[in-house]
């Protein structure tokens, strides 16, 4: 190859680099106002963390009457304290390391939120569903829903 191939491949390499670059900084622009968006709701806040925390008090604390709760498979209705003791045995069972919001919709009364929970002991995430609604006092936590993932 000539200097000016050489040259010009190289121009065209750093055109390349800055439009990946100038991508990837919209994206984390607007990831961080989806986050901001997020964090306005102080009880998905108290999810998010409760849940990468495996901190069932914190997580029933937005949950203050029944609770309907699928792990794995079909979905029951719990009272608050049988809700309490089936997610007690979930996390003595299953370590959380993280959780992650990957999208949620808002409605006027309701939340729906899909996330990922990462478990210390295994590489594959559990998909997360959770359903909020809207009371007087806030957000309440009225569904979990865990299945495992492919990823």
């Amino acid at each position: 190859m000539d200097r000016n191939a050489i040259r010009d491949w190289r121009d065209f390499i750093d055109r390349r680099i800055v439009a990946v670059s100038t991508i990837m900084m919209i994206l984390v622009v607007a990831s961080n106002h989806r986050i901001c968006a997020q964090e306005s709701i102080v009880e998905l806040q108290v999810v998010r963390s409760a849940l990468a925390d495996g901190d069932v008090r914190q997580l029933m604390s937005v949950t203050p009457g029944s609770l309907e709760l699928a792990l794995f498979g079909a979905s029951h209705q719990y009272s608050h304290v049988q809700a309490e003791m089936v997610l007690k045995k979930f996390f003595r069972k299953n370590r959380p390391k993280s959780f992650d919001i990957v999208d949620y919709k808002k409605s006027k009364r309701s939340l729906f939120v899909e996330g990922r929970l990462r478990l210390s002991e295994e590489e594959r995430s559990i998909r997360t569903y959770l359903r909020l609604n809207r009371t007087e006092d806030g957000w309440i936590l009225r569904e979990l829903l865990m299945e495992r993932s492919d990823r």
